[in-house]
């Protein structure tokens, strides 16, 4: 399978003359395969922008043709202009909010956020992921993309899990004031937890139908990780 015609690169962002939401996705670390997601979205006057949790309480929003992040593609997903307009509104809200409020935590379970940007985390949550961050925010606009309750688990994300906690050890130790030792603690437990990738995030925008089962977006991410390696 060649790269999917759907997965854009970010400069066809221009070409964009109306409201439009999709899911952005870059290749943050070759060797490791590790990726990063978040949410492009463009209001009808406004310029595309990136929102995406960078880190523990760090949520950037940014220009996509100038953003952090290396060699962003981005997936649209398919939402009527009405819907869009009100997602990319819903976008701006929660980055004026949230900038330093959201938590990094690997547990979720239907976590969301409210009209005015607020985030409201679910039942077992204390934090969100770059990818559970995508899927909270869609859920507030009123996109349902994924079926949770059909994900299954590999070897992978238990040691993506132990890497990330210990991704917050050493930031603790250089910067003990930003995260606590409880919380790296309570990220500690959640070890195990059922993760969603960015990939297969990403994947499921392209499925013709919204929410889309775990088979279909293990599926769907697969292509879109090899496109992404590919090009990096």
């Amino acid at each position: 399978m060649g790269h999917p015609e759907w997965l854009r690169p970010a400069n066809e962002v221009d070409k964009i003359d109306f409201p439009f939401v999709a899911v952005g996705i870059a290749a943050t670390n070759v060797d490791q395969k590790q990726l990063h997601v978040g949410l492009v979205h463009k209001g009808s006057q406004c310029s595309a922008e990136l929102l995406h949790l960078a880190w523990h309480h760090c949520l950037r929003n940014e220009s996509v043709l100038a953003a952090s992040l290396p060699r962003i593609h981005w997936v649209g997903l398919r939402l009527l202009p009405e819907r869009a307009e009100a997602l990319a509104a819903l976008c701006r809200r929660i980055a004026k909010r949230n900038a330093q409020e959201i938590a990094y935590g690997l547990v979720y379970t239907g976590g969301t956020f409210a009209a005015d940007g607020t985030v409201r985390l679910g039942d077992e949550e204390i934090g969100l992921t770059c990818a559970t961050f995508v899927l909270a925010a869609l859920k507030g606009g009123g996109v349902e993309l994924l079926q949770l309750e059909t994900w299954g688990k590999d070897c992978e994300d238990l040691n993506w899990q132990e890497q990330i906690v210990g991704q917050l050890q050493r930031y603790q130790e250089r910067y003990p004031s930003r995260i606590s030792e409880q919380h790296i603690a309570n990220v500690k437990q959640q070890i195990g937890c059922t993760r969603y990738k960015p990939d297969q995030v990403t994947g499921a925008c392209s499925a013709d139908n919204y929410p889309v089962d775990y088979a279909t977006a293990n599926c769907l991410g697969t292509r879109v990780k090899k496109a992404l390696l590919a090009v990096v």
